[in-house]
């Protein structure tokens, strides 16, 4: 997360004060002036569109049943959805039986254990700095290179955000065996 550079929440087109920046300004201003070996970001300009829904929730819920962990996760989104989170606003609606709501960070974990460029995302090198009233701006003079996930291979962004959904569900439905 850590911004929006061209669109805000909702997928506006005036881009939004992302909650993690807003919430500690200077330290975000270290966090993008400082030296990384590697630094990716997942901007709200695509993490608008992480709801899961449709066949792969459907999926998911089927597994209610067997695994721990998925009724555990829903039962909590339950207990959420019913104190409040159905108030959330979101790009499509949804609901335990429907789906999640929109689930900013799980694009920026995902993207981080891929590590770079990740289909079916597009993503761009671009000199970013954050501004004195916690914006995420494009600042060729003073910006340091921040690998940014910009947009989805394909037009219909949700289209691409269920194949990360399918491969994100399906980690928490099939663990790995640790030897």
């Amino acid at each position: 997360m850590a911004g929006s550079i061209y669109y805000g929440y909702d997928n506006t087109s005036t881009p939004s004060k992302e909650y993690n920046v807003a919430t500690d300004i200077p330290a975000a201003q270290i966090m993008f002036s400082s030296e990384w070996l590697y630094f990716g970001l997942a901007p709200i300009d695509c993490t608008n569109f992480m709801q899961f829904n449709g066949l792969i929730w459907q999926q998911f819920l089927n597994y209610v049943i067997s695994s721990s962990a998925v009724r555990s996760i829903l039962t909590s989104y339950a207990v959420w959805y019913a104190n409040g989170g159905k108030n959330i606003d979101a790009m499509e609606p949804f609901s335990p039986g429907t789906g999640t709501s929109t689930m900013h960070d799980v694009l920026a974990a995902f993207l981080a254990g891929a590590y770079t460029d990740v289909s079916p995302t597009i993503s761009e090198i671009l000199p970013l700095v954050i501004t004195r009233d916690g914006y995420t701006q494009v600042n060729a003079s003073h910006g340091k290179g921040v690998n940014s996930c910009l947009k989805f291979e394909t037009s219909n962004p949700y289209l691409s955000t269920t194949v990360v959904g399918s491969i994100v569900l399906e980690s928490i439905i099939k663990p790995t065996n640790k030897s």
